[in-house]
């Protein structure tokens, strides 16, 4: 497993009740993207098979969260992440994360972290009308103020510039009081859910 170097997390909230989610399963070329045979087989041998494959979708979101940190510019392509059959782990290229999936009736949370500790992480259900990446937000700085014993007014997300990016942004990262923290952090949102994680040891 990797554990040397940063503690460097990704994490991806999927929300199961939406409805194109829910039919993913009845669209073969979603499933072969995000899929290798061993990993469809287990989707369509799964008591819930909606769930399996947002799970695997989910862990391999978390860890490219993780891989573009590490490799900047690299082309995401879900298929060359593999998730381990007890999604205890995700690996790409030579790559191997750790990783935790839960899942319920509503949703699929995915944590990958470079480390083996389990890192802090949230996921909070949402109003309809709630702007989804504020919330995110306001779920990360109301999680590290709580840990780190800060006015959460003090703490901020910020996106550095990063050429070649997708959007032309960076990974998220945090600031208290303008100053960036030693703390790697990610955000997710879909549907209903908003989910955060920070590289802080939940003991």
């Amino acid at each position: 497993m990797t554990s040397g170097g940063p503690w460097l997390v990704g994490n991806d909230v999927v929300d199961l009740r939406e409805p194109h989610n829910a039919t993913v399963v009845d669209r073969p070329r979603f499933l072969a993207r995000i899929c290798d045979p061993d990993e469809r087989a287990r989707v369509h041998g799964a008591a819930q098979p909606v769930t399996a494959l947002w799970a695997l979708f989910a862990a391999k979101e978390a860890a490219y969260k993780i891989v573009a940190k590490l490799r900047p510019g690299t082309i995401f392509a879900h298929r060359a992440f593999q998730v381990a059959a007890d999604q205890r782990s995700v690996a790409h290229e030579d790559l191997d994360l750790h990783l935790w999936v839960e899942a319920d009736g509503d949703r699929v949370h995915a944590i990958a972290s470079s480390h083996r500790e389990r890192p802090e992480a949230v996921v909070v259900a949402v109003e309809a009308s709630v702007d989804l990446g504020i919330a995110a937000r306001c779920a990360l700085t109301t999680l590290l103020a709580g840990r780190l014993g800060v006015d959460e007014r003090a703490l901020a997300v910020v996106r550095p510039p990063r050429p070649g990016s997708w959007d032309g942004f960076g990974p998220p990262s945090i600031t208290c009081r303008g100053q960036p923290l030693d703390v790697d952090v990610s955000l997710s949102h879909d549907g209903r859910f908003v989910a955060a994680v920070a590289a802080l040891s939940l003991v």
